[in-house]
């Protein structure tokens, strides 16, 4: 029988393959014009690093965002030893790690480690080449360190990844694929992306690499729709957004979707500002452009744009709602946790994933057998990346075989 709940569960399916248009806004500025700074997402909040400021001052400062107050904040965090910009940060282990960069005079090999319980930082070992313009990951339970130059056109081709049983950095088994600096970079489901950068000139060459130890291997996937550079990199569930850069005609605002599944690249909402140089940062399902240089000229900016967005498209249409299954969530409302049980009527693969009520996904929770009968699933409101999700109203999509089930929840704090 068709019934209005049908109808409604047929319309949410039928809405998850459109793309629905996003959209950039103004965000708080940050306190300090800053370009070529560093940002990572921590336990709810952005936490933004160094950069070169006005008059060509260089920053060892960090300012952090808290989503409820909707405020940038300078004094939380002490400063840290070595101004520096074009660095990369990366949390390991409950800490944040500051590597290279530089200063006006230098490029550095300087590596340090803040630890936010005891509010207090360190030097780390040194990286084995100084290197500005990388990328630093996580990814196979290290931290890799990835492209950067020593200097104009100098590029390293040497891939370190950090031993941390020795403290010590260690050249990797193998190099990258053609060397780059100020590339867009990005890691899904341990698998490493570069888009761009420059290569002895602005390159719009897309590679992967497959890591497995120190076993390797790179593939070129795409190209981008242009060649840029020092522009930002977001990954909101299976797409990579490459966000604005320079271009061999100046800034450019262009913003492009890599489709981890279907390895395309599709056109995006463009930003409302043209610049470069910008961190980026994701925060509750949104996308932080922060800083940069401004549009016409190298004039550090305290900018901030914000794209929330919408929809992620299935990865195999085909898969409608034929049939409900046996599934329910309590409490409901709930406040922290919340219990997800699942009944089957026979052994079989399950895929338990979380959407937003856009129909974007929070979080997959489970793509594993289950038995035939009762199973039961807990879900602790956190989203892929850790952070604690906002109240509202939010989707458990419950996919079995050729079935699927919609169960609403409502998150209450």
């Amino acid at each position: 029988m068709y019934t209005f709940t049908s109808r409604i569960l047929w319309m949410i399916f039928l809405s998850a393959f459109l793309l629905f248009a996003d959209e950039w806004k103004n965000g708080t500025f940050i306190n300090e014009p800053r370009a070529g700074a560093s940002a990572l997402t921590w336990s709810g909040k952005i936490y933004l690093f160094g950069g070169k400021s006005i008059n060509n001052s260089v920053l060892n400062t960090v300012e952090v965002y808290d989503p409820a107050s909707n405020s940038w904040t300078s004094n939380i965090v002490a400063p840290f030893r070595n101004a520096r910009y074009n660095a990369s940060a990366v949390v390991w282990d409950n800490k944040f790690y500051l590597i290279g960069g530089r200063d006006i005079d230098d490029v550095f090999r300087s590596v340090e480690v803040y630890d936010p319980v005891q509010n207090t930082w360190q030097e780390a070992h040194e990286l084995r080449t100084e290197r500005e313009g990388h990328t630093s990951v996580v990814f196979n339970n290290r931290i890799y360190t990835i492209g950067g130059q020593k200097s104009n056109f100098d590029l390293v081709e040497e891939i370190e990844w950090y031993d941390s049983q020795e403290q010590k950095w260690e050249k990797a088994a193998f190099d990258i694929y053609y060397p780059r600096s100020a590339l867009f970079s990005a890691v899904y489901n341990e698998q490493f992306y570069m888009f761009g950068g420059y290569y002895y000139g602005l390159s719009a060459t897309a590679c992967k690499a497959y890591f497995d130890g120190d076993i390797y291997d790179w593939e070129i996937t795409t190209s981008l729709a242009e060649p840029r550079a020092y522009g930002a990199t977001a990954v909101i569930d299976s797409l990579i957004y490459i966000i604005g850069g320079e271009t061999a005609t100046g800034k450019t605002n262009l913003v492009e979707i890599y489709n981890v599944n279907t390895g395309k690249i599709s056109r995006g909402e463009d930003m409302n500002m043209s610049h470069s140089g910008m961190a980026s940062a994701v925060l509750n399902n949104k996308i932080f452009s922060i800083g940069g240089y401004e549009s016409t000229g190298n004039y550090p900016i305290n900018h901030v744009h914000i794209l929330e967005t919408n929809v992620t498209a299935l990865e195999d249409p085909s898969i409608l709602p034929t049939e409900m299954l046996l599934a329910k969530t309590y409490p409901n409302p709930f406040n922290g946790q919340v219990r997800i049980e699942v009944d089957l009527p026979m052994t079989g693969n399950v895929i338990v994933e979380v959407l937003s009520s856009t129909g974007q996904k929070i979080r997959q929770i489970l793509s594993s057998t289950l038995s035939a009968g009762k199973n039961t699933l807990q879900w602790d409101a956190k989203d892929s990346y850790g952070n604690t999700v906002v109240s509202g109203i939010y989707f458990v999509r419950i996919s079995y075989q050729n079935h699927n089930r919609i169960l609403k929840l409502l998150h209450v704090k």
